[in-house]
């Protein structure tokens, strides 16, 4: 391999680029880390100490004899850390910490890594040793009792160990394509920029960052008093026309977020704030544009300062956004980020590298560097780049370069053919002391082993066939490997897959491909309509999700064709071919092929499919259960009437059905229809005794969840009066000054609410019962009906408002007649009404449809009265107004779960039905949930109860489907809880993260 060197003498722009935000781009700076393999000491590690609670110095080490680890309790807020002493860590300066970790048993919690000023949770941390690199950049000024290092763990159940601790200085290597220096999250499409800050990849530090004064923790700015995080937004001499960005605040105690801009970054002026859990977006002012740099400021106006230990500030921003139009089109660019950390330098030499190309297999793979002979004498280098893997070394190259005094540029082309991870050294030979090292991952989507060519490939069209499980992207190279047919092999009654890709050299016009019929030896035949020729999509994924993913196009959507199409030239379109046998399709092998045409091309793929001679049940043995809010579809869909609703509902559930997924909510539109027959309508709130105006009780309303809202709403829709209605209550806050509304909803004809519509009737207490009395005459044209709902405080979007109200002696008349269209007074019911009257028609004939025909395996139970809620927050159980403490909640809660519980054992259905009711509980939310659980198995024992938690002592007793996350399941414990009668499920979501499944 050849290695090409060029004569530099003016690159001073593209250095001055590379070397922002780092001092130490070519002398080495390692950081002397003390004790960092932690063999000295006595009883302790020498220069470490331990911040509280339970700490080992070990003796199982990756690095010499000994490691150190911290052990947790699990309970909400433990945590502690080892902690060095301050480093000499200078300001604005990007340095890439690495360290071997592993836990030992447990499991939960977040091991800490990191400055505290910029720590790392590890998601994940496997058994084993295993080695991780973070990279970070200091504050604009360096506190120097903020500049150490610790490692430990936040409500880990168990134990988490370090070892191999080094910290060096770090030069961003920044991807370089058409004269243009693009980063990780950075992107162009056409004259569209966008930069989507890539907190969760390369955390703090980013290209467009001009330096901070704020802390970090793992995919988080962290806010308080005196915080700033500065954007610069430059792409080398383009002029930006228009430009606005979008911040998200996932966190919020208190304070405001001021977002800023400025020409040059000297004269800031606000274009927005933010004050809340919630995103915003903020246009740059026309005035200052077009440009060519934009210049964000994000600050802090807050008056408490961050504490100590990963303090969660004020506010937390989860996202940052910047788009631009730029002045010209650039066709589509990606950006990438490299940090070379360097160990040793040489004082003959200074080597800045500029690019370390896309290091991916088939990708345009160079290392680019320039040299500088700082001598006056000719010296002689021999540039070696080396690459390893897990399974060894992958790539070497070394050459002889005879190095004039001045600055030449070293380009070393370079293979990959293996993903995962990797390190890459590059040294100017064993007479220099000068060395350069940098870690990467290769996701598993650019692995390039798998794939067979088909008899169709040419020079013009390539064509090659891989499995349905691969995820093929767009610029991996065509296989070696040669195959004659594609082949799909499967049971009757089943549908598999398989996919063919088409990549021409020149761009493909009106590209189409359709399928034969297939037939087998002894003349049997699957037609051609039980084959689905499927159009593979991509999806523009900018923020991976984890360290496997990339930004990068990738395949998911799988739309038929609505006619010919174009392929791009260069590029894999994979094409999905989906076989569906009939369960009595005869056994044998099949054969036909996918005839493909387009301007001035005609090709067959030969199609082989083996069905086997045997045919899988309709209904799975595996249990599923798929979470999906039908509301979002009939929004997409635009959907407005009932029929239509339930027409694209059949649509989805028969997909559900025939990819074998169990909706959560197969009969989203026919409810169980529920009364409690002499009792009163209103659905939220407590009956209380002990405030009341008249009678035995009054309803309580209270909301002291600054995050979320309450209220009660009278159920039954009520009809407008032609002359308008009376109101007429008793109302009394809590405090005097207290603000409220009582709401009228209105409806039109078809039943459906009339957004912003709304009589929102405010009303303020003296801390007294007060008389309220007025008459509404006035209503929306459209409106037919109308629904009462009550507040206990003023409605705010983002339910921060809260406060106490109680309601009596509620009347709503017809002014006509006088005629009585709602009267309560909130009084004890006797028993009778405590008896749900249940109407199961509609129920019970969507549910047959979705057992008996779609085959669906589970369906999830609402039971009125539980609660409910998440590690975050939780709902109180209530029922027809009553707390679970008193008889009325407990007669009425148990004569509904039995009669469900015995209408679904007549039906058959005991056993596909779940209740699902609390998610993801911490530690602190245990006694609530077996509570909850406790009524439950009390009330209805032959229900299943889910939760999505591993096994706990606590929790031992409640829940009988166990749903743990794959890295909190434990094998011993499922296999003691099964022994017991328990069954266990797992889940994807979005977290948690490789090397684990969900």
């Amino acid at each position: 391999m050849k290695t090409r060197i060029t004569s530099m003498t003016t690159r001073m722009t593209v250095l001055f680029v590379v070397t922002l935000l780092t001092g130490c781009m070519t002398t080495a700076q390692t950081i002397p880390v003390p004790n960092p393999s932690f063999e000295k000491g006595g009883d302790t590690p020498e220069g470490w100490r331990l911040s509280g609670g339970e700490g080992m110095w070990i003796d199982d080490a990756p690095d010499g004899r000994h490691a150190i680890a911290v052990k947790g309790d699990g309970r909400s807020g433990n945590s502690n850390y080892w902690r060095s002493a301050p480093l000499p860590l200078a300001s604005s300066t990007i340095y890439s910490l690495r360290f071997q970790a592993r836990r030992i048993g447990g499991s939960g919690g977040c091991p800490t890594t990191g400055p505290v000023f910029c720590n790392r949770d590890i998601s994940g941390l496997p058994d084993e040793w295993t080695t991780y690199t973070s990279v970070f950049v200091t504050p604009r000024v360096a506190d120097p009792e903020q500049m150490w290092l610790r490692f430990g763990q936040w409500e880990v159940n168990g134990v988490c160990a370090y070892d191999d601790v080094s910290l060096v200085c770090a030069q961003p290597i920044y991807r370089v394509e058409r004269g243009l220096i693009l980063g990780e999250g950075e992107t162009i499409e056409g004259d569209q920029y966008v930069f989507a800050a890539p907190l969760q990849k390369t955390f703090n530090h980013a290209r467009p960052l001009a330096y901070h004064q704020c802390s970090f923790n793992s995919y988080r700015w962290v806010f308080g008093a005196g915080s700033e995080v500065v954007y610069r937004h430059q792409l080398a001499d383009l002029k930006q026309t228009r430009a606005e960005l979008d911040v998200t605040i996932g966190y919020y105690t208190g304070g405001e977020l001021v977002i800023e801009t400025a020409p040059e970054g000297k004269a800031w002026q606000a274009i927005g704030t933010l004050d809340a859990a919630t995103s915003g977006t903020f246009a740059v002012p026309d005035a200052l544009l077009p440009t060519g740099e934009v210049w964000i400021r994000l600050r802090a106006k807050a008056d408490a300062e961050l504490g100590p230990d990963s303090d969660p500030g004020s506010f937390q921003i989860y996202s940052y956004e910047y788009r631009a139009t730029l002045d010209r089109p650039l066709g589509d660019l990606r950006g990438r980020t490299h940090y070379a950390a360097l160990p040793n330098a040489d004082q003959r030499v200074n080597v800045a590298i500029d690019s370390f190309g896309e290091a991916i297999p088939g990708g345009e793979n160079v290392l680019v560097a320039r040299v500088e002979n700082t001598t006056d004498a000719v010296v002689t280098i021999h540039p070696t780049l080396v690459i390893t893997a897990e399974q060894g070394e992958v790539f070497r190259d070394a050459v002889e370069v005879r190095l004039d005094p001045g600055t030449q540029e070293v380009r070393m082309p370079y293979a990959i053919n293996a993903t995962g991870a990797m390190e890459a050294a590059f040294t100017l030979g064993k007479d220099f002391g000068y060395r350069c090292e940098t870690s990467f991952d290769v996701s598993p989507y650019f692995d390039c082993s798998y794939g067979e060519l088909l008899p169709g490939t040419s020079d013009a069209v390539g064509l090659w066939w891989a499995s349905s499980g691969w995820k093929v992207n767009r610029i991996r190279p065509l296989p070696k490997a040669k195959s004659q047919a594609l082949r799909i092999q499967l049971a009757k009654n089943e549908a598999e897959a398989a996919q063919f890709i088409v990549r021409p050299v020149q761009t493909l016009k009106e590209f189409i491909a359709v399928a034969s019929d297939l037939k087998a030896p002894d003349g049997a035949v699957l037609t051609a309509d039980h084959i689905d020729v499927l159009r593979v999509r991509y999806v523009p994924v900018t923020i991976p999700s984890d360290r496997i993913g990339v930004a990068a196009p990738w395949p998911d959507p799988l739309p038929p064709f609505k006619g010919p199409i174009a392929l791009e030239a260069g590029m894999n379109q994979p094409i999905w071919v989906r076989v569906n046998t009939p369960k009595d399709a005869q056994a044998g092998r099949y054969a036909g092929v996918i005839r493909l045409s387009a301007e001035g091309y005609e090709a067959e793929v030969p199609l082989e499919v083996t069905v086997w001679d045997f045919a899988l049940p309709d209904r799975m043995t595996c249990t599923s259960a798929f979470g999906m809010d039908m509301s979002m579809p009939f929004k997409y869909h635009g959907l407005k009437t009932e029929e239509q609703k339930r027409q694209v509902l059949e649509l989805y559930l028969a997909n559900y059905s025939a990819h074998h997924i169990s909706p959560y909510w197969p009969t989203v539109l026919d409810g169980i229809a529920v009364t409690w027959p002499g009792l009163n309508a209103w659905d939220g709130g407590r009956i209380d005794r002990a405030v009341r105006r008249s009678g035995e009780s009054s309803l309580r309303l209270t909301d002291e969840d600054a995050n979320n809202s309450i209220n009660a709403v009278y159920n039954p829709l009520l009809d407008i009066p032609q002359q308008g209605l009376r109101l007429d209550f008793w109302y009394k806050t809590a405090e005097a000054g207290q603000a409220s509304i009582v709401t009228l909803g209105h409806y039109d004809a078809a039943g459906e609410w009339m957004w912003g519509k709304n009589n929102d009737i405010r009303i303020e207490g003296n801390g007294d019962w007060q008389h309220f009395e007025r008459s509404v005459t006035q209503f929306p044209g459209a409106a037919v009906q109308f629904q009462v709902r009550l507040w206990p405080c003023l409605y705010a979007e983002d339910g921060s408002t809260t406060g106490t109200v109680w309601y009596d002696d509620f009347l709503v008349t017809d002014i006509a007649g006088g005629e009585v269209l709602l009267s309560n007074g909130f009084e004890p019911p006797d028993e009778a009404a405590l008896t749900p009257r249940f109407d199961w028609t509609a129920w019970d004939a969507a549910m047959t449809r979705a057992i008996d025909h779609y085959h669906f395996n589970s369906f999830r139970i609402g039971i009125p009265g539980m609660g409910g809620g998440t590690f975050h927050s939780r709902t109180e159980p209530t029922l027809l107004g009553y707390s679970d403490d008193t008889p009325e909640y407990t007669m009425a809660f148990t004569n509904y779960c039995r009669a469900l519980q015995e209408h679904l054992r007549a039906k058959g259905w005991l056993d596909e039905a779940y209740v699902y009711w609390f998610d993801e509980p911490d530690p602190k939310d245990y006694a609530f949930v077996m509570n909850g659980f406790r009524k439950l198995k009390e009330a209805a024992p032959d229900i299943g109860r889910m939760l999505t938690e591993q096994v706990e002592p606590e929790l031992i007793g409640g829940p009988n489907i166990w749903c743990p996350l794959t890295p909190a399941f434990d094998p011993k414990l499922a296999d003691e809880r099964r022994a017991d009668g328990d069954t266990f499920w797992w889940y994807i979501c979005t977290g948690p993260k490789t090397p684990y499944a969900g």
